[in-house]
């Protein structure tokens, strides 16, 4: 698609990239086909790769060769095709979270640990998406166990992402793990957040939290993204009190190292992924942004187009914190989930903090979006293998 002279181009969404590719290859290969199905596997070989280009190409994607034999599942090539070749950032979103990660006030590192958090709220498998706002409160969630019985499997508590806490939720129940579930939005999504003194202080209120929900015996805990980064704080500020952690889990965190930018270039990133992602030109803002991110499964629980705006300055503020964070060392069973293209980043910083016990799962997915870990069939094993299901 094309826009005025000196505008951002509009691409097509990845997630209707993804459809369409997976109605060109369900029409050659004469069968339903899944965005993970790969191409060489359904029995395709480079001759055949050239009629799925042109037919992508004649329903008006731009599409090369060299991507379709390189990427070999519709979920890969839509992204490679998309957010893997990103521009600039869209001009009217890029003012919009400018502006409010302007307004957000750094935390001076004395203000209340936990006005930093969400609740603990369960998972309900008839009401997956309900949100709850009020800290410290408790929603139960039913998989099949009941919370209350004492001699029951020890709960798993988790830290959700920022993007795609309700379809961690559904996956998580989906799973069934054998045990009580139960989930903690993100924290820092208000901005309060901003360096490793502050993920710390977080997490201790997360710590905080669970020990209310659970005040006896053993308990498990996840993190998803950079919920991961608060799940390690979280694990070691239990076992500081003296109680016992089952699991730690590490799904796809995200990268802690130098190469971290600053909040300059995060926020051009970002804003640049978000706009290639959801097909935004530059006249686009938050409402386009809510509309098309619901649309591909991202972002929600995001109630509002300020506050999904806010949602972004507010990452923006968390991964520079996170990026200047060393997690400390973790001395139980820990298990670190994690696509094969990162997981010589991720454990070069996870595995000397948790060098007790780390097993580590390696995922195949080779996407970006979150959802690729979610549809991974080793994670969903993994986790039961390491919760003793």
């Amino acid at each position: 698609m094309t826009s005025a002279v000196g505008e951002l181009p509009m691409p097509m969404p990845t997630h209707a990239v993804e459809t369409l590719l997976c109605s060109v290859w369900g029409g050659f290969f004469g069968c339903p086909v899944g965005p993970d199905d790969d191409f060489f596997e359904l029995g395709g070989d480079s001759l055949a790769v050239l009629d799925i280009v042109l037919e992508a190409r004649r329903q008006g994607l731009e599409l090369r060769t060299s991507q379709a034999l390189r990427h070999s599942t519709p979920a890969r090539l839509a992204e490679a095709v998309t957010v893997r070749h990103a521009g600039r950032a869209p001009r009217r979103l890029l003012d919009l979270v400018s502006a409010a990660l302007d307004g957000m006030v750094d935390d001076a590192g004395d203000g209340p640990a936990d006005a930093a958090m969400d609740p603990v709220d369960a998972m309900d498998p008839v009401d997956a998406v309900d949100t709850v706002d009020t800290v410290d409160t408790v929603d139960t969630v039913d998989d099949g166990t009941r919370p209350e019985e004492p001699h029951g499997p020890p709960p798993l508590f988790v830290i959700h992402s920022d993007s795609h806490r309700t379809a961690e939720r559904e996956a998580l129940l989906r799973w069934g793990l054998g045990r009580p579930l139960h989930g903690l939005r993100l924290p820092g999504l208000d901005g309060t957040v901003t360096d490793g003194a502050g993920i710390v202080r977080a997490a201790h209120a997360v710590a905080r939290a669970v020990g209310a929900r659970q005040p006896d015996g053993p308990v498990s805990i996840a993190g998803f993204g950079l919920g991961a980064v608060f799940a390690g704080e979280t694990a070691r500020a239990l076992r500081a009190a003296g109680r016992q952690v089952g699991l730690l889990a590490l799904v796809s965190p995200e990268p802690l190292d130098a190469a971290v930018p600053g909040r300059t270039a995060l926020l051009a990133e970002r804003v640049a992924q978000l706009g290639a992602r959801f097909g935004l030109g530059d006249e686009d803002g938050a409402r386009e942004l809510l509309d098309r991110s619901h649309a591909a499964g991202w972002f929600r629980d995001a109630g509002s187009p300020a506050e999904l705006v806010r949602m972004q300055a507010a990452w923006v503020k968390l991964t520079a914190a996170a990026g200047g964070h060393r997690p400390g060392g973790f001395d139980g069973p820990a298990l670190l989930a994690v696509d094969e293209a990162d997981l010589a980043r991720a454990e070069k910083v996870w595995r000397p903090a948790a060098p007790a016990a780390m097993e580590v799962c390696r995922l195949e997915h080779g996407l970006r979006s979150p959802a690729g870990a979610l549809r991974d069939p080793r994670l969903a094993e993994a986790l039961r293998g390491g919760c003793g299901s």
